[in-house]
């Protein structure tokens, strides 16, 4: 269920149905599990997730070796992005994993109920804007970075 990830690579993922799905506190929902690469320092986590006809809002938890819970990144550290000029806009965010949590070993991207309800208006005043609405299925894009 945990694909291995290497760092400084960028991997794209389709969230749909040909995922698992987990039911979790928040809601049910398609997950993606990666296993972190072995490391020394402290590591930071992109991930982008591009307006398409869905948006998916995702929600991070590190777990360790043991899938115990050793960090869960809020939802606000992910921003709206637009790139006016390549006519694209996207939500993006950063996460650290430092040397205090050492013992990080996967992680869980999934969505819950409430980040479903998100609403956002990209280029919003111009003639081109238009409503996207967050949902179950998206595309998202994740590299994670050697410090």
């Amino acid at each position: 269920m945990y694909e291995k990830i290497e760092l400084d690579v960028s991997y794209d993922f389709e969230i749909s149905n040909i995922l698992p799905a987990y039911e979790f506190d928040s809601g049910k929902s398609y997950v993606i599990g990666l296993e972190i690469p072995t490391y020394y320092k402290s590591l930071k986590l992109e991930i982008n997730s591009y307006f398409d006809n869905n948006l998916f809002y995702p929600n991070i938890t590190i777990l360790d070796d043991h899938y115990y819970v050793i960090k869960s990144v809020s939802h606000k550290s992910i921003k709206y992005e637009n790139v006016k000029k390549f006519g694209s806009a996207y939500l993006s965010g950063y996460f650290d994993i430092n040397e205090t949590e050492d013992s990080a070993k996967y992680i869980l991207i999934y969505t819950t109920d409430e980040l479903q309800k998100f609403r956002i208006i990209v280029n919003p005043g111009s003639r081109s804007g238009y409503d996207v609405h967050a949902g179950p299925e998206g595309k998202i894009r994740i590299n994670l970075k050697s410090d």
